[in-house]
């Protein structure tokens, strides 16, 4: 029996099984994130120890320790390894948005405290090959005043600003916020006495709160798109989907078939902004070589959504 964590961000990885299975099965991961990733996590940490503390000091050594991490840096996007730039951002976005946000009021936990970076794990699936659990972390579920329950996803962007509304626009057909969506439904299926249970038996909005970062520091803009709602069939759809693809995941284990290059059909080798992470591997075309690089290239870790190191 094998144990799988899936998290929205890997659904991303799922058109190619052997990419998914790689990353959530055998734990293969690239040694250090990209300066984009890292200040976007450093943001994230920023922003929970405020709303958790709202110690600004204690907010910024937490970030910082997260931001100074070893990252692959960039020549073309320089102010992204820029210490001053991003605390910039953090105390911006906080000060100037967050901390004044009379729109949309976080919900407590039941410990008092409030209900932002949510983690939660979901028993999805299981058969003779795989036990699988829907895991993930919500930046902040809360409600709107006069309106309904919601879930909100801070975003960080190099997006340009003339670009900003379709890139929140184009959430509406992406996974993640399903994800948690349905994972919310789930919650309200299973554990209809949790806190998360009962937010899910509601109707849910959900929305991103973007923040578009320039080269200078005074180019930040936040943005926040339209409150997304999926009708129950669109939830249902998806749920179904999700099932099947993890039903294929399986069924390619079971078989034999899990090492099928099935990202070469599906065309996403190379995907939108980058190649996948394991181009050069199954480039070689050669198993030996393919072990080799792999082990070279990566490390390897349990795919833990709840528990990853930064």
């Amino acid at each position: 029996m094998i144990e799988l964590n899936i998290n929205a961000s890997s659904l991303r990885n799922s058109s190619c099984l052997l990419h998914w299975f790689r990353t959530i099965g055998e734990g293969y991961c690239e040694p250090i994130f990209s300066d984009k990733i890292v200040y976007g996590i450093a943001v994230h940490k920023f922003l929970d120890v405020m709303y958790q503390s709202g110690d600004m000091a204690l907010a910024k050594e937490e970030a910082l320790k997260v931001f100074r991490q070893k990252k692959a840096s960039d020549a073309k996007s320089e102010h992204m390894s820029d210490e001053r730039h991003f605390m910039w951002t953090c105390f911006d976005v906080w000060n100037n948005y967050a901390a004044v946000d009379t729109e949309f009021q976080i919900a407590l936990k039941p410990d008092g405290k409030p209900a932002t970076e949510v983690t939660f794990s979901i028993p999805f699936h299981r058969d003779d090959t795989v036990n699988v659990n829907l895991c993930g972390t919500i930046d902040k579920i809360g409600k709107f005043q006069g309106g309904c329950f919601a879930i909100g996803d801070w975003k960080s962007t190099s997006t340009p600003l003339y670009r900003a509304q379709q890139y929140l626009d184009d959430y509406d057909m992406k996974s993640q916020l399903r994800f948690y969506l349905l994972s919310l439904k789930l919650m309200n299926r299973f554990f209809p006495d949790s806190q998360l249970g009962k937010i899910g038996e509601n109707r849910i909005g959900a929305f991103i709160d973007g923040i578009f970062i320039g080269q200078k520091p005074s180019d930040l803009k936040i943005k926040r798109s339209a409150v997304f709602q999926f009708p129950q069939y669109d939830l249902d759809s998806f749920e179904q989907s999700l099932l099947k693809r993890i039903k294929q995941l399986s069924s390619a284990l079971a078989d034999g078939t899990i090492g099928l290059k099935e990202g070469i059909v599906m065309n996403t080798c190379e995907m939108r902004y980058s190649k996948c992470s394991f181009y050069t591997v199954c480039r070689s075309n050669n198993p030996q070589l393919e072990e080799m690089l792999l082990k070279r290239n990566f490390i390897k870790k349990t795919y833990d959504p709840l528990h990853r190191d930064l």
